[in-house]
């Protein structure tokens, strides 16, 4: 065989892969230093490259570890670059995934009220996709923003619809759970 063979691309390096695969070994092992450095140089090779889906996942991890370090308004223009993305190009999942992340953050920011505005929206798509459980998981973040809001009855109000919501489905102990705990924070 002559040497114009093109070679395995398995083999062929890719230093914005390698950046961001060691950017995931740090998160897993809680460097977070060292994580967002990594995936801040995949970034920059991503941006260079001009490779979106490249960008969008550099930016995600960078707000992850924005997340973890309880910097949230830092993770919000990380948020913002993967939603750019992610928004044209019609990915739900990521968008939804992206979704959480900033309520997150908002929460995390004290912009309560951004963060239902969040919460509601995502409530809405897992309803779109029959996603019951996630929409109970949304519920109790949102009755958790409603205390932080001292707003008591909303915050049963949530866990009351994820009652309602495991009864559709006669999980009838677990919303008796979620009952209970919408009652206890009623007791004055």
């Amino acid at each position: 065989m002559s040497d114009s063979t093109p070679r395995d691309q398995s083999k062929i390096s890719d230093p914005a892969k390698e950046e961001f695969d060691r950017g995931c070994q740090f998160m897993e092992n809680h460097d977070l230093a060292q994580a967002a450095n990594a995936f801040h140089n995949a970034l920059l090779d991503y941006k260079e490259r001009r490779d979106d889906k490249g960008i969008a996942n550099a930016s995600d991890k960078l707000a992850d570890v924005c997340l973890e370090k309880a910097d949230y308004a830092r993770a919000l223009p990380h948020l913002d670059r993967a939603m750019a993305i992610c928004e044209p190009a019609n990915d739900d999942f990521s968008i939804t995934a992206l979704r959480k992340k900033y309520a997150r953050a908002y929460d995390g920011m004290g912009e309560h009220t951004k963060a239902l505005e969040v919460n509601l929206v995502l409530l809405e798509t897992y309803k779109a996709f029959g996603d019951p459980g996630s929409a109970v998981r949304t519920l109790e973040n949102m009755a958790k923003t409603y205390l932080a809001m001292h707003d008591r009855e909303k915050a049963a109000e949530a866990l009351r619809t994820a009652a309602d919501i495991h009864l559709s489905f006669k999980h009838t102990r677990h919303a008796a759970e979620f009952e209970a705990r919408a009652q206890e924070l009623l007791k004055d």
